[in-house]
């Protein structure tokens, strides 16, 4: 998930706010390479999960246009991909909330 995030991270440098997008990424590439070193909290991974959550829902298009490029409806796709982002990343917050609960 760690690369999957990077290469997220790597592909926002042409984006209108490469600098919150790339954070973004980059934050959950660091918190997926700590799963995978052992070096992790759970209570930062809920956090992170809640906050991307809340980040997919305020970015949900006011009106569903697909993902692929359409002029007329850009901004609506771009806000779709962003919504779909976040909700992947905070998914995998929670997934890794789930799986690290024990330790």
């Amino acid at each position: 998930m760690g690369l999957i995030f990077v290469l997220f991270a790597t592909v926002q440098y042409n984006d209108p706010d490469p600098e919150l997008w790339i954070s973004i990424y980059a934050v959950a590439a660091l918190l997926s390479f700590g799963v995978f070193f052992g070096k992790y909290n759970k209570v930062i991974f809920l956090i992170c999960g809640l906050l991307y959550l809340v980040g997919a829902i305020l970015f949900i298009p006011s009106e569903w246009h697909g993902l692929m490029i359409q002029e007329e409806f850009i901004k609506d796709i771009e806000l779709a991909r962003e919504s779909l982002g976040l909700l992947f990343t905070s998914l995998t917050m929670f997934y890794f909330a789930w799986v690290t609960r024990k330790n």
